[in-house]
């Protein structure tokens, strides 16, 4: 089953320990054919992990990586939906 990961998707992702918001979720052309080698377009991902109560936290950990497009998330399980809110305080 293909799944494309969007920006504000939870995900659990295999052998890491806590859940992570999808922050960057960008589409990259591949390699052009060059003989028989070629990289097939991809997923760039930014996802960064939450804190253990769910909560937010922008100073925690950005893990990135790259999945192929049309291939198996195999290891990575949407958990959950969150969604980007910007607030401002009078200082």
């Amino acid at each position: 089953m293909s799944t494309v990961l969007q920006v504000g998707d939870v995900i659990a992702i295999q052998h890491k320990r806590g859940k992570y918001v999808v922050e960057q979720a960008e589409l990259c052309e591949g390699d052009k054919p060059v003989g028989y080698a070629r990289r097939p377009d991809f997923y760039r991902i930014g996802a960064r992990k939450l804190n253990p109560d769910m909560s937010y936290n922008p100073n925690r950990m950005m893990f990135n990586f790259s999945r192929v497009l049309n291939s198996n998330m195999e290891g990575i399980k949407v958990v959950g939906k969150m969604k980007k809110t910007v607030t401002f305080e009078c200082v």
